[in-house]
């Protein structure tokens, strides 16, 4: 009976243990490490905070998993605009990638997007992200893919050998101020990267193994009574 007992509890583990699959993914994200001007522009710095200012703008861009949070606020005594269309993102692994704002159902894909202008004294709140990272899904629509691409490793030490930790990605907005157009690059690095261990379960396969469970479990029964 006991043996009978052990037999059970053994095949029991190993249909458990086999209906999942175990993976490793780095987790971590970005945050703001400098902003690059033009040398015209005056007196431009970046608070510990994140926030970019100068004597004309300031500006809060904060990276989010599909895209980018953008307010700007205009300072100076003109009106301020942001064209779009020589607006970019350049990902982790240096592709530079068109970039829309705004995004609804009506966005097309490659269409001209024409400048937000600013008004003096005002704040512009937008959401920013690559153009190309929008899909067309048959029963959710249009849907934003992530910034950057989530890789599964089958081993801990080529995940751990690919974190992202010394990689950069670029925001480029071009601004006009008093009619000249400016490129503002915000830099981002990766940041507190670290590797977890993904298990996920099969349910088809657990339910099949735990049909053909339950007929090794009758059958080692029956053996047992009949002997």
């Amino acid at each position: 009976m006991k043996r009978i007992r052990y037999c059970v509890a053994a095949l029991l583990l190993c249909l458990l243990t086999g209906c999942s699959t175990t993976t490793w993914v780095n987790t971590g994200g970005y945050w703001l490490e400098s902003v690059d001007t033009p040398d015209s522009v005056p007196h431009p710095t970046l608070s510990d905070d994140g926030v970019y200012a100068d004597d004309d703008i300031t500006v809060t861009v904060e990276m989010e998993e599909n895209g980018f949070a953008v307010a700007l606020r205009n300072r100076s005594s003109t009106d301020v605009r942001i064209h779009w269309d020589a607006c970019s993102y350049t990902d982790e692994l240096g592709v530079v990638h068109p970039v829309m704002h705004n995004v609804t159902d009506s966005y097309t894909q490659g269409s001209a997007q024409p400048p937000t202008r600013v008004l003096r004294g005002q704040t512009m709140d937008d959401f920013v992200a690559p153009s190309d990272n929008l899909v067309d899904d048959p029963e959710m629509g249009l849907v934003m893919q992530p910034l950057w691409s989530i890789h599964a490793y089958k081993k801990k030490k080529e995940a751990v050998a690919a974190r992202p930790v010394t990689s950069a990605a670029l925001l480029t907005l071009a601004i006009e101020k008093g009619g000249v157009t400016s490129d503002y690059i915000f830099g981002f690095a990766g940041d507190d990267y670290r590797t977890e261990r993904i298990r996920e379960v099969d349910y088809a396969r657990t339910v099949m193994a735990w049909n053909v469970g339950l007929d090794a479990i009758v059958v080692l029964s029956l053996l047992w009574m009949l002997r």
